[in-house]
């Protein structure tokens, strides 16, 4: 899980917790703060096991960026990051994309 933003805190670092019954973790806290338009839900980009889960689901309902795969949200947050600024466009380019894409 990826924010990309410019802002000051990326407020998403507290908002894993432990999920005693199922030895696993929730996200439930990151949910809420998306919202409630605390987070931009444009700016998250989730991948892996957590897409399938009922938070991923209502993350990409909220228009998250939601991927079955690391690597391809690892390209999204790339292409994401190069549109920002010409300066950073170097990273796309390196990785066989184009900026605008």
């Amino acid at each position: 899980m990826l924010r990309v933003t410019n802002a000051h805190s990326s407020k998403i670092q507290n908002c894993f917790d432990h999920a005693e019954e199922t030895r696993g973790y929730t996200i439930n806290r990151l949910v809420d703060r998306v919202e409630t338009g605390d987070i931009p839900a444009d700016e998250l980009f989730i991948g892996g096991e957590v897409a399938k889960t009922g938070e991923g689901v209502r993350l990409r309902e909220l228009n998250a960026h939601v991927f079955q795969g690391i690597q391809t949200t690892a390209q999204a947050v790339r292409e994401r990051i190069a549109r920002l600024h010409d300066s950073f466009n170097i990273i796309a380019e390196k990785n066989g994309t184009k900026k605008g894409r």
